[in-house]
């Protein structure tokens, strides 16, 4: 077995589903490929349907959490039954066309400090969503809070005449899809069990960083990642948002990414709560 791709569901059925299906159909080879779904004790008939749908295929398994752990510790739990030499990590919503994970392979073979590696993530609509991202700084995190640098209607300028370079260094790479070999994985214990969900590949890329290793977008490969097409819509969204910044802010001391945490969360704060009342204004004026 060469690789095995996790992928934790939670009341996604039908999108999991797709996105298993994608890999599937994709040059996936049943000698060298296993799918682990872990479900997070979902409650939408998911443990019934998968099951059912796969239980023909032998490199397939599907395991059933007794409550949700969250996604860090869900797919620590994948990766525990893994027999894969490389580790790939797919979020429930991602699917690919095309895909050839023979590329990605050699990157790996051909870079020996090589921690984690991601590759071209699109839109639905084929526009880039990220090509990775750079650490934690005033300078950075005053583009992404102030400039808006990674928000959509900004990476169509920034992304506007891009041209696809191959390996690309980064310092931390999307969570949505990232390989590694599965020794490196277990080497920094895997996940972080204290984050429930969010941040989760900016402290595993660091803590690779801090090994000499170096992580790495490929963009010559691509996924379709759902997540993130919309704005801030609900009370629920913004206390995701506001979950997500203080788990942005537990990595920056956890790893000493930054010599003013503080600072940087600061700027997140003040730029979620001026799009919250931004949206309320918007409401209000509605009516």
């Amino acid at each position: 077995m060469n690789i095995s791709i996790v992928i934790v569901n939670y009341n996604t059925k039908e999108m999991t589903s797709r996105c298993v299906d994608s890999f599937l159909h994709n040059r996936v080879d049943d000698k060298d490929i296993e799918i682990i779904v872990v479900d997070n004790a979902s409650t939408d008939g998911s443990s019934v349907y998968f099951q059912e749908k796969y239980s023909y295929r032998e490199n397939i398994k599907i395991i059933l959490n007794e409550k949700n752990f969250g996604f860090g510790l869900a797919n620590n739990i994948g990766v525990g039954v893994a027999r894969g030499h490389y580790i790939a990590f797919a979020n429930s919503d991602t699917y690919v066309d095309g895909f050839d994970f023979g590329n990605l392979i050699k990157c790996f073979e051909e870079h020996g400090n090589l921690g984690a590696l991601s590759c071209k993530i699109l839109y639905p609509n084929g526009s880039i969503q990220t090509l990775g991202f750079d650490f934690p700084s005033l300078l950075n995190d005053f583009k992404l809070n102030v400039l808006f640098w990674n928000y959509k209607f900004v990476k169509k300028i920034r992304y506007r005449n891009y041209h696809n370079k191959g390996l690309i260094k980064r310092d931390w790479v999307s969570g949505c899809f990232f390989m590694c070999k599965k020794e490196l994985f277990q080497k920094v214990n895997g996940f972080d069990s204290e984050i429930f969900m969010y941040a989760e590949d900016l402290d595993i890329c660091a803590r690779f960083y801090s090994l000499g290793l170096e992580n790495f977008v490929y963009d010559k490969e691509e996924i379709y990642h759902l997540h993130g097409q919309s704005s801030i819509n609900s009370k629920i969204s913004f206390k995701k948002m506001l979950v997500s910044k203080k788990n942005y802010y537990y990595v920056m001391r956890k790893n000493k990414l930054v010599i003013w945490p503080q600072l940087i969360y600061l700027i997140h704060l003040i730029h979620l709560v001026g799009l919250f009342l931004l949206k309320r204004f918007k409401q209000i004026s509605s009516k």
